[in-house]
């Protein structure tokens, strides 16, 4: 078992060097756990998505279907009077499911579509839309574009989308903790649009400004027009507002430019996301906080959190630098994913929190594997692969093999996979 834990864990790109886990709330780091300060570029390219999941629109639209919609409809499986089927994909299929199997996979469905739309990588290779005021944007279809070139001079049109908006933050998170640009210059080599048609369009929007200064530009536009339910329109707006401002502007001027688009395109749609968070919040047993609290109530209160703060300063978790002193204040405050290297699987940034914490917070990622499961089936693995929240004896090949024996045979406190099942009622399916 000692080589399994040095390895890539299940579901993860073993080319890639790091990722990024939606519905487990996770970065996964392609290296040992002694080598993670070196990976602090790396480290800070995926906390800035965790920072999207708790603090933009869409990310927290998306936190309460997991919690709301998927995590509730599964616990409500045993209030069934029939027996279950699983997976529930197939129930639905044969056309015998109730309305609440029906519910369920219909939502995931749905967010499935909606997402394969938001981060599609598609690009128009024959850009032929007016620019927006001489920027590099324009319309096309009733969507905004980026017009983002490669290396040789060749022109294309990026949508703006969610994904170019979040990784486009994400770059330019990494190179800021770089201190580089090397990066950015591989990935315009490349043509990986998604990463640099944001970076792309600031800069040229920002002529004359310090490199560092156009990458903290990137930062905030991005993570303001994620706060939005028009993105390309906001990200438009705020490209004419840094070119409105001097090469000599002060970071003081950008927040000041910025906030006022986010008081007029955002702020309403925030503080009502918000609203829905706070009556789910409310609408949670007692059992679930506390210092044992569930991993939806941890995420809530973390995504309340960092939207209070946001609606005190909109730029406020998009300037710090997500490294060092600044990522360990920013985590003291709205929280952190789950962070796995392979050799320790799961490893603590800062601080460690306390043991309640710390599991609700492991358990997430084996909720959205066992989520995962029972609506559409398929083999079924522990995603630590043997976790440090497992004891020694009850360790083994069985974790990935053969999972449900853990649940039966595991005291659930000392394993995450029998205190997933516990906490999603399905032990009795397993």
């Amino acid at each position: 078992m000692e080589d399994d834990l040095r390895d890539v864990p299940p579901g993860m790109n073993p080319h890639a060097r790091g990722e990024y886990e939606l519905d487990g709330v996770c970065i996964w780091i392609n290296a040992t756990q002694d080598q993670l300060d070196e990976r602090m570029p790396v480290l800070s390219h995926e906390f800035a998505h965790y920072v999207q999941a708790v603090a933009t629109y869409f990310g927290v639209s998306d936190l309460l279907y997991i919690t709301s919609e998927l995590h509730a409809g599964i616990q409500h499986l045993e209030d069934l009077e029939i027996p279950v089927h699983l997976p529930l994909r197939d129930w639905v299929a044969v056309g015998t499911a109730p309305e609440l199997v029906r519910k369920i996979v219909t939502a995931v469905d749905r967010v499935r579509q909606r997402r394969l739309w938001e981060n599609s990588k598609s690009s128009d290779p024959a850009p032929a839309g007016s620019q927006v005021n001489g920027l590099p944007v324009y319309e096309k279809s009733g969507e905004s574009h980026i017009l983002a070139t490669d290396a040789f001079g060749n022109c294309v049109g990026v949508p703006i989308r969610r994904l170019v908006l979040a990784d486009g933050m994400a770059a330019a998170a990494k190179a800021l903790t770089l201190r580089s640009l090397e990066d950015l210059e591989l990935q315009t080599l490349a043509r990986l649009w998604h990463y640099i048609a944001a970076y792309q369009a600031c800069r040229s929007a920002t002529p004359g400004w310090p490199e560092d200064e156009v990458l903290l530009a990137t930062k905030c536009t991005c993570d303001l027009a994620l706060c939005s339910r028009d993105p390309g329109s906001t990200f438009t707006r705020a490209l004419q507002a840094l070119r409105d401002l001097s090469s000599s502007a002060s970071r003081d001027d950008l927040r000041m430019a910025l906030t006022a688009i986010y008081d007029q395109d955002c702020r309403r749609d925030m503080r009502q996301i918000m609203a829905v968070l706070d009556e789910v919040i409310s609408r949670t047993p007692d059992s679930h906080k506390g210092p044992q609290p569930s991993w939806g109530h941890l995420m809530h209160m973390s995504a309340k959190e960092a939207l209070l703060r946001r609606d005190q300063d909109p730029l406020c978790l998009a300037l710090p630098t997500y490294a060092g002193e600044e990522l360990c204040t920013l985590i003291a405050s709205i929280g952190c994913p789950v962070i796995i290297t392979n050799d320790m699987r799961i490893t603590a940034l800062c601080a460690q929190p306390p043991p309640g914490v710390q599991q609700a917070r492991n358990v997430v990622r084996i909720l959205s594997t066992l989520c995962r499961w029972v609506v559409a089936g398929g083999p079924l693995a522990c995603p630590y692969a043997g976790c440090p929240g497992c004891s020694t004896d009850s360790r083994g090949p069985h974790c990935s093999t053969h999972p449900q024996s853990v649940i039966r045979a595991a005291n659930e406190s000392m394993c995450y996979f029998s205190a997933a099942a516990h906490q999603l009622f399905i032990t009795q399916f397993l």
